[in-house]
């Protein structure tokens, strides 16, 4: 999709993120899931490859947007969580090692779990003091390794802490 050209999406008037977001994805055959994003721009014009578009319209937005699902789109408000239940993260459900602190939450890896990605409440459950807790995935990188036999397969997710109300906080 990066590589591919795109028409460049233009409209007159206040047209709804959603509405926009969904017919770039549908320019490449993408589904679309709105969680929850009432937001609208006025007299949007975005160009580029359709992956820049959306991205585009995200920033332009201030809202969430995951493109890593190869069946669809997803957008979310900024500052909120996925409207999903959250994925449990401890020793006894795949945590390998102990969690770190980052500068922006903190990170913790895991054997390869396709449930963790970006949006997604998470309820980390750690030895560690302070760790336990209720945080919001704001990264995910999978390492699959296919040509070494025994080779890793594992996750690696970036966290915030979620507020009671769902949102998040550095």
């Amino acid at each position: 999709m990066r590589n591919q050209p795109a028409a460049d999406f233009s409209a007159k008037g206040d047209v709804a993120v959603a509405d926009i977001i969904r017919a770039l994805a549908s320019t490449v055959g993408l589904g679309f899931e709105n969680q929850g994003v009432s937001r609208s721009l006025s007299d949007p014009h975005f160009s580029g490859n359709v992956v820049q578009q959306m991205l585009d319209v995200a920033s332009a937005a201030d809202i969430n947007i995951d493109l890593g699902n190869v069946e669809k789109v997803t957008i979310w408000p900024k500052g909120q969580n996925r409207n999903i239940p959250p994925v449990l993260i401890s020793p006894d459900h795949g945590l390998t090692g102990y969690p770190v602190y980052t500068m922006t939450g903190l990170s913790a890896t895991t054997i390869f779990c396709p449930d963790l990605f970006t949006g997604r409440p998470a309820h980390l459950e750690s030895s560690l003091p302070d760790m336990t807790g209720d945080y919001t995935i704001t990264g995910v990188i999978h390492t699959i390794t296919s040509r070494t036999v025994g080779g890793p397969w594992s996750s690696n997710c970036t966290m915030m802490r979620a507020e009671e109300n769902g949102t998040t906080t550095q």
